[in-house]
């Protein structure tokens, strides 16, 4: 009877160090796996407001020069507006200029979005309605020169891809 309770005890220990000898050993590859796994290389995400139109719709090629109202819009509209029908975030902007009332209005509105809501314009309250969620920033830190390369580049961009 004694033998069988040493029998028992010796089970009981053997399947223990079994046990833990399964646990360090599944420690120690995963200590090798982080000590010598080489992440990755993983693009840094530019901040909201950067990126340009074909990292966002994946595709590097457009139909027209590179302008400087083209990096313009790929830095600062890009990442809520598609040349195209769709919506990112905003509006999408294919025929923009038959929307607006006119380009200084466009002018107006990219500079100062919410002053023209604000004034009552009625397309600009129609966008707030449309896009309830959303408030587009004000870009007048711009200044007007970057904001008429924007609305010219918009205007040239008719055959871009969205």
């Amino acid at each position: 009877m004694e033998s069988d309770k040493k029998d028992k005890i010796i089970a009981d220990l053997s399947m223990k160090v079994i046990a833990l000898s399964l646990l360090v050993f599944v420690l120690i590859i995963v200590f090798l796996i982080v000590i010598f796994h080489k992440p990755e290389k993983v693009e840094e995400q530019q901040p909201f407001g950067c990126g340009t139109a074909a990292q966002l719709h994946g595709n590097d090629s457009v139909s027209f020069e590179d302008t400087a109202g083209k990096k313009l819009f790929g830095r600062n509209c890009a990442v809520c507006h598609s040349l195209g029908t769709n919506r990112i975030t905003g509006a999408g902007l294919e025929g923009i200029f038959t929307r607006i009332p006119s380009e200084q209005w466009l002018f107006n509105y990219i500079a100062h979005a919410d002053k023209v809501y604000h004034s009552g314009d009625a397309y600009a309250v129609k966008l707030h309605k449309d896009f309830p969620d959303v408030e587009m920033p004000d870009f007048d830190s711009l200044g007007a020169d970057k904001i008429k390369e924007i609305i010219s580049y918009l205007k040239n961009a008719r055959n871009a891809i969205p």
